[in-house]
């Protein structure tokens, strides 16, 4: 491996938390190599931080504010609470052909009903 450009080395479409990452420490000053699992770097992402483009993450929790600059947010996949009292943490949201649902308290689901216009 030692021989080879970062070009040539096979492509990860599927990383872990625990795969590691090339990080050039300090690149204006005294550059050092060093290593950093995908998790400690996800863990460590700074404050006001801007992503510009697709941002993909299941399961990902945000401490603090999340801003969204762009025009749209999606959730990609509907779900349809069973009951008002269905599983659910406060502050979920989700949405099927008929109804937007915001989980308000564990457990507890309310809904508004949607149309065209």
């Amino acid at each position: 491996m030692a021989d080879k450009k970062v070009t040539q080395l096979t492509s990860l479409t599927t990383p872990a938390g625990e795969d590691l990452l090339l990080v050039v420490d300090n690149p204006t000053g005294t550059p050092t190599s060093k290593s950093i699992t995908i998790q400690t770097l996800m863990e460590n992402i700074p404050g006001n931080t801007a992503i510009t483009g697709l941002l993909s993450a299941a399961n990902t929790t945000v401490n603090g504010v999340l801003t969204v600059t762009g025009d749209n947010v999606r959730i990609s996949t509907t779900k349809t609470p069973a009951t008002a009292s269905d599983t659910g943490s406060a502050g979920q949201i989700a949405w099927d052909a008929d109804y937007i649902y915001i989980c308000t308290a564990t457990n507890t689901w309310k809904r508004v009903a949607i149309s065209t216009w």
